[in-house]
């Protein structure tokens, strides 16, 4: 079966580098999955520390965050075996659908 990977992370850093934002690697709270199906699909409550997440899936699909998200045609891409790095709202959820 297909899957969206989320693991969450406490804090966020800034690379003095890049610039970019990143996970706390330390921080690790946790780590679940959602499948991905034809139809949209969505996580588990993100925990109340949570302020990042990355996303990996094993398909391509498409995803939307938020409160009561719904993934569809226009939802965010990504491809199989990459992974999204995103600063996030403790409670939101992540939603999934398989791309076309």
């Amino acid at each position: 079966m297909a899957t969206l990977y989320i693991e969450e992370y406490e804090h966020i850093v800034i690379d003095p580098v890049t610039g970019d934002t990143v996970p706390l690697f330390g921080d690790f709270s946790t780590a679940h999955s959602v499948p991905v199906t034809v139809t949209s699909t969505q996580s588990v409550a993100l925990q109340p520390t949570t302020e990042f997440i990355t996303l990996t899936s094993d398909t391509d699909c498409l995803f939307a965050v938020g409160l009561s998200p719904d993934a569809t045609s226009s939802a965010r891409y990504l491809p199989a075996s990459q992974t999204r790095y995103l600063r996030v709202t403790a409670g939101e959820k992540i939603a999934v659908i398989g791309a076309a």
